[in-house]
């Protein structure tokens, strides 16, 4: 559907009205600062589908998206515009997919595809464990509760964050920790120099190979 309003022509309407007032709604809706004479509703074909009359209304109220007719006084707040509409149910499911991703009742490897609706991991803020946060592309879940440090990033602190979504991330490559709280866990696994190493305390720091505090896989 389109209409015509000032001799202008404005495609992929929609329209509805009730007994106070008429709403259009449609990308197109930009930049019309009033509406004069009558508005053309036209299907797609062509077809005149009637003609509405704003004088018929005590008022306009015109943003870009949509234009009200309405009998409503000046203290009424329009509806939401259709982009309005699609924003808010896009938040809606994005909060409802993280929150079944975090409990677990989407799988890691699905959650992963889409990054982009997670939360991005910010500093000074108290984690939990199994929150999930993205982080220069990539996806991490929270494995020790904290608050966040500028030094304690997801990709250098392996005790407190766990790249999740691809598999053959089981041995990740091993990151020198910087301090006590970025370690790794006891039993964590990692790669270094072509071998496969799992630790065999908490809070390690030390280099694989190195010391006996890693045994090889």
């Amino acid at each position: 559907m389109y209409i015509t309003i000032n001799n202008t022509t404005y495609p992929d309407i929609y329209r509805w009205q009730n007994a106070a007032e008429i709403v259009y709604t449609g990308d197109s809706l930009v930049n019309i600062e009033s509406v004069s004479g009558t508005i053309g509703v036209y299907a797609n074909d062509g077809f005149l589908l009637r003609e509405d009359n704003p004088s018929d209304y005590l008022r306009q109220v015109i943003r870009d998206g949509s234009i009200t007719l309405t009998n409503h006084d000046e203290g009424w707040t329009p509806p939401p515009t259709l982009e309005e509409r699609v924003s808010e149910i896009e938040q809606t499911n994005s909060i409802s997919f993280r929150t079944m991703a975090e409990n677990g009742e989407i799988s890691e490897e699905i959650a992963a595809e889409y990054v982009d609706l997670f939360l991005p991991w910010e500093v000074g803020v108290d984690y939990e464990i199994g929150n999930l946060r993205s982080y220069g592309g990539e996806l991490y879940k929270c494995l020790t509760a904290h608050h966040s440090q500028a030094s304690w990033t997801p990709d250098v602190s392996p005790s407190l964050w766990a790249k999740v979504g691809n598999p053959t991330e089981e041995w990740p490559e091993w990151i020198q920790p910087i301090s006590a709280e970025t370690a790794y866990r006891l039993n964590a696994k990692v790669s270094h120099n072509g071998k496969h190493w799992i630790s065999n305390i908490d809070y390690n720091t030390y280099e694989p190979g190195v010391t006996q505090f890693w045994d090889e896989a």
